[in-house]
């Protein structure tokens, strides 16, 4: 049933009132329901109206939309599939091979330096049905303040750094006690949301959360998230001293988790750092 879709999740009936509506999407309503989890079938539609895809003014959402696909239609691809298209397709089923080739090779044009970029793609592929609603929803996550900039990235894990030695120094100890920079798993976790590393039921959990939040947000929150995340499997990266291949590989591919109660922590986490004045 949807109504356990999350543990703290809306149910489909709340959000059909919303977006039910004749003329006008209530889009304050429609972000407050959102962020406490979605129900499955109705996330795409929810997605596509708190990115901008569809406008709330439902009088304009057929024009809008035929717009939307003349344009992918026109984007110019190259003759063969760039190497990280043909990466990441591989590890995708045959069926969503054919129907995210376009996509993923578009995003490759109009967002050559943002390589990362592609993975954003797998949860909306998981939501939405036609293609050209994936490609803009990742154009719209991409344009709202994701790590994909250089500048963000490098100091999003400078402060993510010194967060750690502060607040937590045990773990952060460990770690350096290794020799296995945070460099080296830290900036795929921002760049990627964890679309990457965390199943894909975690990933749209979440996802309801910073996509209800992004205008007012600009996932500020996920850095918290992460390190939220790190404070919830400390016995397990502890317990990888065997190997620092095997951590990397544990940071590449995380266990499952309860998301509510993650995004609570990485809230408190903030709060604690605001108090602290930390930053």
């Amino acid at each position: 049933m949807d109504r356990k879709v999350a543990a703290e999740g809306v149910t489909a009936k709340e959000i059909e009132e919303v977006t039910d509506m004749e003329v006008l999407v209530d889009l304050h309503r429609l972000r407050d329901l959102a962020r406490l989890g979605l129900p499955t079938r109705l996330r795409g539609d929810v997605y596509r109206y708190l990115l901008g895809i569809r406008t709330s003014d439902k009088s304009e959402e057929v024009t809008n939309q035929r717009h939307r696909e003349d344009a992918f239609k026109l984007i110019q691809l190259p003759p063969r599939l760039p190497p990280r298209v043909t990466e990441i397709l591989r590890e995708r089923k045959r069926e969503s091979q054919q129907r995210m080739q376009r996509v993923l090779t578009a995003l490759t044009i109009t967002h050559p330096h943002m390589p990362f970029a592609l993975y954003l793609s797998g949860p909306f592929e998981a939501t939405m049905e036609d293609p050209h609603d994936v490609y803009y929803s990742v154009c719209a996550l991409c344009g709202m303040g994701t790590y994909q900039s250089p500048e963000r990235l490098r100091d999003a894990c400078a402060l993510f750094t010194m967060l750690l030695r502060e607040m937590q120094p045990e773990l952060w100890y460990f770690l350096h006690s290794i020799n296995l920079p945070i460099q080296s798993w830290l900036p795929e976790w921002m760049q990627t949301l964890l679309a990457k590393q965390l199943d894909l039921e975690d990933v749209l959990r979440l996802w309801d959360t910073y996509i209800a939040e992004l205008f007012s947000d600009r996932l500020n929150l996920h850095l918290y998230v992460c390190m939220a995340l790190l404070d919830f499997h400390k016995d397990e990266i502890s317990s990888c001293l065997t190997s620092e291949d095997a951590l990397i590989t544990f940071f590449d591919r995380l266990p499952r988790v309860n998301v509510d109660e993650v995004v609570r922590h990485a809230r408190n986490i903030r709060e604690e750092v605001r108090t602290r004045e930390l930053i």
